[in-house]
């Protein structure tokens, strides 16, 4: 990095990130939630040691469930997007933008749900999860443009 500043930092958009890892720990909750009660059931195990037994297992797994939200709430607050004035880097992966040949947005069911987008650099970055999607878009496309004029001038 050899000290320069980054001209724009962005970070993944968190309910985009968050609420699709929340169903779908909810959902595993259930049916580990249903396991274990129907092996209690089959089981013949008493009223009151199912109780106990359930009731340890939703606040494990409530517990559980915090603590994968808090450990994404924190990997996403550390992990941003730096654009500089030739590289784009994310995480321990880096793209100077003379290499992009070309940029796309892409954008899936979730990322209409939630108003985000994933821009494309080809041929090997992606952008993801991020709000204001078009403008950064657009501000992407110009960066390659103008560093390519450079490099070709």
């Amino acid at each position: 990095m050899n000290g320069e500043q980054p001209q724009y930092s962005l970070s993944q958009d968190l309910a985009r990130t968050l609420i699709p890892k929340l169903l779908q720990l909810i959902g595993l909750g259930v049916v580990f939630y249903f396991a274990i009660w129907l092996n209690l059931y089959l089981l013949n195990a008493k009223d009151s040691t199912k109780n106990y037994t359930l009731i340890i297992t939703i606040i494990i797994l409530f517990i559980a469930v915090i603590i994968e939200l808090i450990l994404i709430i924190i990997k996403i607050s550390k992990n941003k997007y730096l654009f500089y004035q030739h590289k784009l880097e994310f995480k321990d992966q880096s793209i100077p933008f003379v290499n992009v040949t070309n940029v796309y947005l892409q954008k899936n069911l979730l990322d209409k749900i939630f108003n985000t987008g994933t821009i494309i650099l080809y041929p090997n970055f992606k952008i993801e999860k991020i709000s204001n999607v078009n403008q950064v878009f657009y501000y992407v496309q110009k960066l390659v443009q103008i560093t390519k004029q450079k490099a070709s001038s």
